[in-house]
């Protein structure tokens, strides 16, 4: 029995075989290589336009290597003479949605503002004793981390380094701007009523016992002993945030 199937009608109603699949590869073999690889990419593109889009794919936080960053004595200066001056207000929302500002962190209470570059490794050492001043201290003071991200970004952040406190985005670094952060890392420790009681270019085991002490005295309670070790014996700072000009010897 003849194989051909009769699918369609030619001119005047007469009827016309179109071949099997079958048959049409066969004479497509029998035409060449040449006439194979046309029909196998005219089928290919056909098959593929038929197929839904991959999903883009999706951000990713890739922090930077390690890299030691030492507090110059010229950031020293410039985080000192903040010392006293009045807290610049800002408004924000953090990443649990909630609306914060200097004036509600702090009404009652000290607040430490930690500053975050995204892809900072020291920033992600820093984070535990942080933590810890978060732990120890949270009836005491606020603790509040500033980020130069989005909050898509801040929140891969946090998801990766997982820190204990709030965390701030501020894409446009307006609070970052606002207290000279220069670097990741900066932590300022602001009174109640919103005066800068001290800025630090970076952190240390000197440097947690320091804002630590002064927690406590702002707060008036007893002493707590928060381990600081291992943090690091010398002034540690972090990456410099984006579009900072520091002179030769900060970079």
């Amino acid at each position: 029995m003849d194989k051909t199937k009769i699918t369609r009608l030619g001119h005047g109603g007469k009827r016309h075989p179109t071949r099997s699949n079958a048959s049409t590869w066969f004479l497509i073999l029998a035409a060449g290589p040449a006439a194979l690889f046309g029909a196998l990419t005219a089928y290919v593109s056909i098959s593929n336009a038929n197929l839904p889009k991959p999903p883009a794919p999706p951000e990713q936080l890739v922090f930077r290597d390690g890299e030691d960053h030492p507090v110059t004595r010229e950031m020293a200066k410039v985080a000192k003479e903040m010392g006293g001056a009045k807290a610049a207000p800002f408004q924000a929302v953090d990443l649990n949605g909630a609306n914060v500002s200097l004036a509600s962190l702090t009404k009652g209470k000290p607040l430490v503002l930690f500053f975050v570059e995204l892809q900072c490794p020291c920033c992600k050492g820093a984070k535990p004793y942080i933590d810890r001043i978060q732990d120890y201290y949270h009836d005491a003071c606020n603790v509040v981390g500033v980020i130069d991200a989005s909050p898509k970004m801040a929140k891969l952040w946090s998801e990766a380094v997982r820190p204990e406190f709030p965390i701030i985005p501020d894409p446009k670094m307006d609070i970052i701007r606002a207290f000279q952060a220069q670097r990741g890392v900066y932590t300022t420790l602001v009174s109640p009523g919103g005066r800068i009681v001290k800025a630090y270019p970076g952190y240390s085991q000197d440097m947690l016992r320091d804002i630590t002490d002064k927690i406590e005295r702002l707060s008036g309670i007893a002493h707590r002993p928060m381990p600081v070790l291992p943090a690091p014996k010398t002034m540690t700072s972090g990456c410099i945030f984006p579009g900072t000009k520091l002179p030769d010897d900060q970079i």
